[in-house]
């Protein structure tokens, strides 16, 4: 979540309906592959062993986890996503709760864990919670859930997987066409079909998109590629150090 998730679907959605293959996206944790489909879309990276040692071809995609909290405290604040809207109206008595009651990534949490996420809600909607903060606050909200989630998510990803190609966000951003080239020549693609396909990354190039495309695209903010510098005070910076410092360097992040 917030790690280029839409970026990467655009860009294989349009070269899957190029070259008539079957694409499907799946939410929150899987532990087998859906059966009929060329490419999938794991929108949260919660693959079980099953899936992890079939025979695929795969990329993982990770984002400084300072530009996670950043993205994710701006983009559930305005989202219309279903979840986030929810108010927790859930009994105390329920023996499940599933979406839109908890967003997808956590439905495979423990029902226990599920009551303490609701009840930390008070009432309120996700959004709702963030938009009744100031900008400090609703950092420290957004770190105790969303963020926290996505970030534990990548420390704990396997990054030993020799069929899995390891991507970081900043380098798409910073080196576009560079990096898409390597991603497709590991999905295997030569001559004419990898030109097609970089053509196609190309105009979903988040650098090459006008101010106007970029107003109008509800997932995007701004061109600036790393904003955490700016809008995280020294004391959100702390506290995030304080709780994630070690998880920066095991991802390759000072």
């Amino acid at each position: 979540h917030k790690t280029g998730t839409v970026l990467a679907t655009n860009v294989l959605k349009e070269i899957s309906d190029f070259l008539g293959l079957k694409i499907c996206r799946v939410y929150g944790y899987c532990d087998e592959v859906p059966a009929g489909y060329d490419v999938v879309i794991f929108e949260h990276s919660l693959v079980g062993s099953n899936i992890l040692t079939s025979s695929f071809r795969g990329v993982h995609i990770i984002r400084d986890p300072r530009s996670v909290l950043i993205s994710g405290y701006q983009y559930h604040r305005h989202t219309e996503e279903l979840w986030c809207n929810t108010k927790p109206l859930v009994s105390s008595s329920s023996e499940d709760i599933k979406f839109p009651f908890v967003p997808y990534s956590r439905e495979h949490e423990s029902l226990e864990w599920k009551k303490r996420y609701l009840d930390d809600l008070q009432g309120m909607s996700y959004k709702d919670n963030l938009k009744s903060l100031e900008t400090e606050k609703g950092l420290e909200f957004e770190l105790d859930r969303y963020a926290s989630w996505t970030i534990e998510d990548m420390a704990n990803w396997n990054y030993d997987i020799d069929n899995v190609l390891e991507v970081k966000m900043e380098d798409i951003l910073q080196s576009y066409d560079e990096v898409f080239l390597t991603i497709f020549d590991h999905l295997g693609f030569v001559g004419k079909l990898r030109e097609k396909a970089q053509n196609i990354a190309k105009s979903h190039d988040l650098n090459r998109m006008s101010d106007s495309e970029i107003k109008a695209n509800k997932h995007i903010h701004s061109k600036n590629h790393s904003k955490w510098e700016s809008l995280l005070d020294d004391e959100t910076l702390d506290i995030f150090t304080e709780k994630y410092g070690e998880t920066l360097k095991k991802l390759g992040y000072t």
